[in-house]
């Protein structure tokens, strides 16, 4: 008799509890460490409302870029 597959929803949670098992969250002080260096590098951005209304622009059909 063959042995029944999980379904997806177990066969995820198992996943998800073996890798918290095998790689727990990181410490406090290596979040920090991640952080201070990414604020190392700069990356050019734009204003966050000229994002936005280019982001709708785009969803609308607008080409005002």
């Amino acid at each position: 008799m063959s042995e029944r597959l999980p379904t997806v929803a177990v066969w995820v949670r198992r996943a998800l509890r073996t890798a918290l098992r095998r790689d727990p969250v990181s410490s406090e002080r290596r979040k920090i460490e991640a952080v201070r260096a990414a604020l190392r590098y700069s990356f050019p951005t734009a204003d966050i409302e000229e994002m936005l209304s280019q982001i709708e622009s785009s969803y609308l059909g607008k080409c005002g870029l």
